[in-house]
């Protein structure tokens, strides 16, 4: 049977998982619980978890709240991945910077908000939605770059990071771009609302 994932939020003693392998809702990878299909992960032995964590191939999605306030300070994603949930990292204390690779097409409401020592974000993807609030309240973040060749940026996405005055698009890339619902051609040097969007 199902079971809500609530109740072993903040169990940090916990060191392993044991399942029936003929589970039908569930199984083990690499000692981290996943949905059947394998696809989804839905929680890791935080005993376990080092400060540097690798995602396992072939993970597609991440459970919500699933790294929320943990002190994480590298994440590895692995190119199978194609969402992060919301709140996924919310609340994270050490990780300063951020590497989204190309296969992620959905970055969800507050995925990384609230994250106090992050500083830098570089974006991959080929094609992404970036949700509302999804970097809310990141005091010290100063510099995002985004590789995409098409990217929509939802309102607020941003807010409250005081220190971001720009959000930079790679030099390879000339394609639209959607911000706040607006379609643009032309990014170099516009006005939007909050950011000033630049390319590099």
């Amino acid at each position: 049977k199902q079971f809500d994932l609530k109740i072993i939020y903040g169990c940090y003693s916990i060191e392993n998982f044991i399942i029936d392998e003929n589970h039908e809702n569930y199984q083990i990878r690499n000692n981290f619980l996943y949905d059947k299909d394998g696809k989804t992960l839905l929680y890791y032995p935080t005993k376990v978890l080092n400060n540097q964590f690798t995602i396992p191939n072939g993970t597609t999605e991440i459970q919500q709240k699933l790294f929320s306030k943990s002190t994480l300070y590298s994440i590895n994603y692995p190119e199978s991945l194609v969402s992060t949930g919301k709140k996924s990292f919310y609340g994270n204390t050490q990780m300063n910077s951020l590497y989204i690779p190309s296969t992620i097409q959905t970055i969800e409401s507050y995925s990384y908000s609230f994250l106090e020592q992050l500083e830098t974000v570089f974006i991959a993807s080929t094609s992404l939605q970036i949700k509302e609030h999804a970097f809310y309240g990141c005091p010290n973040l100063k510099n995002v770059i985004i590789g995409s060749e098409q990217i929509e940026i939802e309102e607020n996405a941003f807010d409250n990071c005081t220190q971001l005055n720009e959000i930079k698009k790679s030099s390879d890339n000339t394609n639209d771009i959607t911000i706040n619902g607006k379609e643009t051609k032309e990014v170099e040097n516009q006005e939007f609302p909050e950011y000033n969007y630049l390319m590099e």
